[in-house]
Formats: C-alpha cells, structure tokens, sequence
C-alpha cells in the first residue's frame, strides 16, 4: 500500500515547485477571466482571443507534467547530477513542441465537434446561445429562475451562464418550446450584441441593430432542424453558433481540470520540500491526484454557497438534460455533465474573488483578450 515516505529531495524539485507555483498563479486568472467573458456579452474576436489562450495554457499544464521525468533523464552517470544545460534544453524544446501539439488537438477538438454536430444540435444552439447571450445581458426574464438580474454578475451566476447554453441545447424540442417568443428573443439579443460589440471597440454611441439583423436571427430561430445540414442554407450560422455555445465551457473545463492537478502536485512538491516525504511508488501520485480532484469536485456540490443549483429552470434543465439522452453511456456521460455543473457553480463563490485578486494584483490586471467587464 503506497504511503508517504522519506526520501531524498531531487535537486530539480525547487524549479518544478516554482514553475507550478506560477502557473496556477496564470491558470487561476485565467479561470476568472474566463467566466467574465461568459458572464458578459463577448464579440467573436475576444471569444477568439480567450480561446487561444485557454488552449495554449493548457498545453503548458500538459508540458509541466513531462518536467520532472526529463530532468531524472538528463542525469549524469558518473557523477548523478543533473546536467542543467542539457536539461532545461530539452524541456525548453519539448514544452515549445507540447504546447503547440495541445493547442493543435484541443482546436481539432472544437473543429470536429463543430463540423460533426447533427443539424439538430445547431438548430438547438442558435435557441441556446440566443437565450444565454440575452440572458447575460439582463433582458430576459425567464420562469423558475427567480433571481435578480444582477446576481447573474456574481460569481456563481457567470459559472451558471458558462453552462446555460450547453445544458439547454439538450432539452427536446428547444425551438418549439419558445417559438411564441422568437421575435423578442431576437430584438433582445440583437440589441445586446449592438452593445456589446460598441463596447470592446470603445465607441460611447451603440449603431442601432437594423430590422434585418433582427429578422435574420428570427429566421434561424423558426428554421427546421434540416435547414442547417451540411450543405444547406443555414448550415455555417449552425456551425457559428455551435461554436460559440462549446468554446465557452470547453475552455472552462479544461482550466477547471489543469488547475486541479496542478493544485495537488504543488501539494505534494511542498511536502516533499519541507518534511523530505513522498508518495512512492511513483504511480501512486497520479492515482492520488485523481481521487483527491474528482473528492474536491463532490466536497463542492455540497457547499452551499448558492442557491442557483436550487432554482426550479436549473433543476429542470438536469432532468431533461438526463432524461432525452438515448441509452447507454451517454446516460452516464450526462449525468457527469451534471455532477461538474453542480461542482463549477458551486465553487466559484469560493474561488473566484481569490482567482480574480490573482489576476488583479499578481499578474497586473492582465485582460486574456477580453477587455469588458
């Protein structure tokens, strides 16, 4: 049974400590970035922009956990030193060659989602992404979530709005549900997109949408679900919006995820630096990385920190999300979607003001691309 024993601290373990130590400081600003973005109304070039460093972050997270491997590589023989030049030579070039595979793959990720998904999912994330971005917006009010508008500015309303349009793409029918609102659904988003798109260019006067912005979104509300197959009229405005509605959670997956590995690594790097123990065998780390990140996940469904998880549309938005899934994985894959939803709202009244103070004062108020507020 593996158990925390004293061992000699590798010379290279203070580097590896600090270098961690610095990157949840960029993982945590991004994190709070990152829910800014969805809690306001983002164009296309910022959503780009928190994109690309959401996936270049991550391929550093993913670089980090080669470091330690390749510096026991780099040992002398003779004498078994590190050989640092050799060393951190190699760990430059295979973090510059990690970095840009992961930016590759998590891009590919997006692109074959997006190219793949059925015209039944683009049908249902035009539905989505207009309900969420006129929500974030504070124009709509919708039943069974009875909160103030402006509680959705908080922490735990962006962490809500992150996840509102994925989860709603998978009720049943989305299109019909509110089709005696698509007209104002779309005068609302249009007019929320119109600002927002003055905003980030700085312009204190909002271009007023015209009746063709407005009947253009009404036209793709009330499309069928095969107007947007491959091929047909609506089939990239599908692809844009399926792309806005995954982009969003992906990246906030993937931070959620790097950050807590990291967070348990430079756990057990400061045990190690400062009692000189570790958990051997050397696998037994990653397993205890692992249990301990899917227990921080359940100890923070049930903190209660919120009361948006309580809300009768959140509830509502689970149950079909688990009910209209077809048998079999996808069942259980669901209800993790669910389980992490729960997790992510639940944590960022905790986490967010200690995220956004971290990109505040340690990293200068760095924007990630994203310059609203």
């Amino acid at each position: 049974m593996p158990i925390l024993i004293r061992t000699q601290r590798p010379d290279w373990l203070w580097v590896l400590t600090i270098t961690t130590a610095i990157y949840l400081a960029i993982e945590f600003a991004f994190n709070a970035r990152l829910l800014d973005v969805v809690g306001g109304m983002p164009s296309n070039e910022q959503l780009s922009d928190i994109e690309e460093y959401g996936r270049r972050i991550s391929g550093f997270a993913v670089a980090l956990l080669f470091w330690g491997r390749i510096f026991e590589l780099h040992r002398s023989k003779s004498t078994g030193q590190v050989i640092w030049g050799k060393a951190v030579l190699t760990i430059a070039i295979s973090t510059f060659v990690i970095v840009h595979v992961v930016y590759y793959l998590e891009g590919r990720l997006v692109d074959s989602l997006v190219e793949q998904s059925s015209p039944e999912v683009r049908s249902a994330a035009v539905s989505a992404v207009v309900m969420q971005k006129t929500l974030a917006s504070g124009r709509l009010k919708m039943n069974g979530l009875d909160l103030d508008s402006s509680r959705l500015k908080d922490p735990d309303g962006k962490a809500f709005l992150a996840l509102y349009a994925p989860l709603t793409s998978y009720l049943p029918g989305l299109g019909a549900k509110i089709s005696d609102n698509h007209r104002a659904l779309a005068r609302h988003f249009v007019h929320a997109v119109a600002e927002a798109d003055a905003a980030s260019s700085g312009h204190s006067q909002v271009k007023l949408p015209s009746k063709a912005d407005e009947d253009k979104v009404v036209s793709l509300l009330r499309a069928p679900a095969a107007a947007f197959s491959d091929g047909a009229k609506a089939a990239e405005e599908g692809k844009r919006y399926t792309r806005t509605m995954l982009v969003p959670s992906i990246a906030l997956s993937f931070s959620v995820m790097g950050a807590l590995v990291h967070i348990w690594k430079l756990l057990f790097f400061t045990l190690h630096l400062s009692t000189g123990r570790a958990l051997k065998p050397d696998w037994a780390k990653g397993i205890a990385i692992t249990a301990l990140s899917l227990a921080a996940l359940f100890v923070f469904t049930k903190v209660p920190t919120t009361d948006i998880t309580e809300q009768r549309l959140y509830l509502h938005l689970k149950q079909e999300m688990v009910a209209s899934a077809p048998e079999g994985s996808e069942i259980t894959f669901r209800k993790l979607v669910g389980f992490f939803a729960d997790s992510v709202i639940h944590s960022q009244p905790v986490m967010y003001p200690a995220f956004e103070w971290t990109r505040r004062y340690l990293l200068g108020g760095f924007q990630f691309g994203y310059g609203g507020e």
